[in-house]
């Protein structure tokens, strides 16, 4: 077997990964792997990694780094070449590469049904981390489950939703850096990235002329991926997150598109405004650490 390091995946190489998917599927899963590896914070570095048998593609890899002290690996292998070592040399090649640069832990992404995953992440020596659910809301669903008059009360800020051009990158790093405890330089990288793929847009919530928060939308199959909402800490808990994500439903819904995000499962908050909002959670994936150096340590 060989593993092979790509950049990024082409459209060759997504028709070979296809059929590996829809063998996973005729085995009764959803198989999923990150593919914005450009928006990874080392440039150039390999993001795809490619596990081969005689020509036949058995695994693959990818590696999704938007930050220097950690990065995600999702994998996916046939599952008739399971328990043959692919998962372990694709895990490998990874690492070093993540090494390389400097990075301390690797967060294994496994879907939270997948008893399978959860048992190769601990026999590595991982640790559970951390779990994130996804929450969708369908057209015609936003705000049904909202309180009368949540957020549009006296005193409630009304936050005007607008999308936004790279000329608001200082004002939305400065909100990422303070909100999620990032750099400013990798924030501001990270945005750039953002505002150069054409299927993302960003937007921003305004009261008056201040921006208190922040999103971006990617198209999917189904509608929209929300990703990076971020709202002003001094706002938060006045109603300012909801009348954002108001405005950002009501943008899908003029595309009869339904809107999808990821929640930590520690942020009860967020997890109950979405709810609120129109949002049900349909999935969850589990994220196990281990140390980079720790395993580079003792190999």
């Amino acid at each position: 077997m060989e593993v092979l390091a790509k950049p990024a995946i082409d459209d060759g190489l997504k028709a070979r990964i296809d059929e590996l998917f829809s063998a996973c599927r005729a085995a009764g899963e959803e198989p999923y792997l990150e593919t914005d590896l450009c928006l990874n914070v080392f440039p150039g570095m390999p993001g795809v990694f490619l596990a081969q048998e005689g020509g036949a593609l058995v695994g693959v890899a990818t590696v999704f780094a938007p930050s220097r002290d950690e990065a995600e690996l999702y994998a996916e292998v046939r599952p008739d070449m399971r328990r043959r070592g692919v998962f372990t040399a694709l895990r490998s090649a990874a690492e070093r590469e993540l090494s390389a640069r400097g990075v301390e832990a690797v967060l294994f992404v496994v879907d939270g049904n997948s008893s399978s995953g959860a048992a190769a992440a601990r026999a590595l020596g991982a640790a559970l981390d951390h779990r994130e659910y996804t929450m969708v809301c369908r057209p015609g669903k936003a705000g049904q489950g909202a309180s009368a008059g949540e957020g549009r009360g006296p005193g409630v800020p009304r936050v005007r939703t607008e999308r936004v051009g790279s000329e608001f990158l200082p004002q939305i790093v400065a909100l990422q850096a303070e909100g999620f405890g990032e750099s400013t330089a990798d924030s501001e990288n990270f945005m750039k990235a953002i505002f150069a793929l054409p299927e993302r847009t960003v937007y921003g919530g305004f009261e008056g002329d201040a921006m208190v928060a922040s999103c971006s939308l990617a198209r999917t199959a189904a509608g929209f991926g929300l990703y990076g909402l971020v709202v002003d800490k001094g706002r938060r808990g006045r109603g300012a997150g909801a009348s954002f994500l108001r405005g950002i439903l009501a943008i899908a819904g003029e595309a009869a598109a339904e809107v999808s995000l990821e929640v930590d499962d520690s942020n009860a908050v967020a997890r109950r405004l979405y709810a609120r909002l129109g949002f049900a959670e349909t999935g969850r994936d589990d994220y196990y650490r281990l140390s980079v150096s720790t395993r580079r340590g003792s190999a």
